[in-house]
């Protein structure tokens, strides 16, 4: 028996833009929806925790949980493994199998779980192929809105399904649909990144230009309209001149969409109440509008949360604007921000750095763990490769070797990187030359 003590389909969270790559192995990620957070681990496997209500959490059971708990597979036997995307919408969670499959769990009421059904799921079920029959394939992205899903085909074709209400699924009607059905009947192709917001549906071009559709309040469309489109409609320049372009990253919260520039900068559209398109007003706007006047720049990730926005610069540090009563922003305060705000360390002490890699070729993923210590995945063997770290990227000459002494096999191909080797330093870069 479920049960519940407050309102569901309250706000969806982060829905970050997903860059299209061949799949093949899992780079670890962390995805935040409306209650819960899904977490997938270098070894393929997913771990949840958060609000359970609608069995959002895969675990075969009902129960919230306030530690993760490992993904269940199929009927609840065994584990999910080989997953190498995943995606939390409002109360559903969406994975992406390296064989290109689609598998869902949780809140179902609109088919966003894509089963064919809409009863709700405690362990995923795999997605099924237009009109029911046989399975999606071929997938290479996935991204996981309010109450709808949207996935991308490695020949650039988009795939929707769940709730319809407002055209989100991009197919030229307002039906919901409990399997997969292409956007705009083919029209749409060469798709590099998709994201999905509360309601509306965003993706960006291989040419870097903008198509959305779905519910348009507050013109988060782009498209200098406040009317709603169930097929895709090219997001519009500055002031509605000429065309969004030179587009290199998209991301969609509940009410507004935020896109990256190949120069670095961020800008912006649709509801912005509390600030979150970071223009210095609170102004709604239905054509993109830079966030911090042109002081915000080196710009390489975006995400956007409810009512607020969040911009990871090249320098490993965390910018944020927009609602902050709770202290989303971590700037130490309660105040909403309408430009950015740099993020806070621990404590409120000094700045907040992310570990970053550069020129990583061979660089498939990075982390850090609480007592310092950088640990690096490679595309390859480690044996036989140097590491270098840098402090500042602005000093071309500023690379170093890190010590052999300092650096641990983990594996195969992980090598771990002793905290010694960053000394006092809050931010490092690394890059590894050799032959893998």
């Amino acid at each position: 028996m479920k049960t519940n003590n407050h309102m569901k389909y309250i706000t969806v969270a982060l829905a970050a833009t997903l860059v299209l790559t061949t799949a093949r192995a899992a780079t670890p990620m962390v995805s935040a929806g409306g209650y819960h957070t899904v977490a997938l681990k270098e070894d393929g496997t997913v771990w949840t925790w958060g609000d359970n209500y609608n069995g959002q959490l895969g675990d075969n059971t009902w129960i919230s949980r306030y530690t993760p708990v490992q993904v269940k597979g199929e009927e609840g036997e065994g584990v999910l493994s080989n997953v190498v995307s995943v995606a939390a919408g409002g109360d559903h969670t969406v994975a992406l199998k390296e064989d290109g499959t689609v598998w869902a769990w949780g809140d179902n009421d609109f088919g966003q779980i894509g089963d064919d059904t809409w009863t709700d799921k405690t362990t995923p079920v795999q997605v099924k192929g237009e009109g029911g029959v046989g399975w999606l394939s071929n997938i290479v992205a996935v991204a996981a809105g309010r109450r709808h899903t949207v996935a991308v085909k490695d020949d650039g074709t988009v795939w929707a399904w769940g709730w319809n209400y407002s055209g989100q699924l991009g197919n030229g009607t307002w039906i919901t649909r409990y399997t997969p059905v292409q956007v705009d009947n083919g029209g749409l192709s060469n798709i590099t990144a998709v994201a999905a917001g509360e309601e509306h549906t965003v993706a960006l071009k291989d040419d870097g230009t903008v198509w959305a559709w779905g519910y348009n309040g507050s013109g988060r469309l782009g498209d200098g309209t406040m009317v709603d489109q169930n097929t895709p409609v090219q997001a519009k320049g500055v002031g509605g001149e000429g065309v969004l372009s030179n587009i290199t990253a998209v991301a969609a919260g509940d009410s507004h969409t935020v896109v990256v520039k190949d120069d670095g900068t961020v800008w912006a559209y649709g509801l912005n109440s509390y600030g979150q398109l970071g223009d210095g007003t609170t102004t709604q706007r239905t054509t993109p509008v830079q966030a911090g006047g042109g002081g915000l720049s080196n710009i390489v990730a975006v995400v956007a949360g409810g009512l607020h926005t969040v911009a990871l610069k090249s320098d490993g540090t965390v910018w944020a604007w927009g609602l902050n009563s709770s202290g989303q922003l971590g700037d130490g305060t309660w105040e909403n921000k309408f430009t950015p705000v740099q993020v806070l360390g621990a404590g409120g002490e000094g700045m907040l750095y992310l570990l970053a890699e550069v020129q990583g070729v061979y660089v498939t993923a990075i982390t850090v763990d609480g007592s310092r210590n950088v640990t690096l995945v490679l595309d390859g063997e480690a044996a036989g490769v140097t590491v270098e770290m840098s402090l500042d990227l602005s000093d071309p000459l500023g690379w170093s070797e890190v010590p052999s002494g300092l650096i641990t096999p983990v594996s195969p191909n992980t090598i771990k990187i002793d905290a010694a080797a960053l000394g006092s330093a809050k931010a490092a870069f690394f890059r590894v030359k050799g032959s893998l």
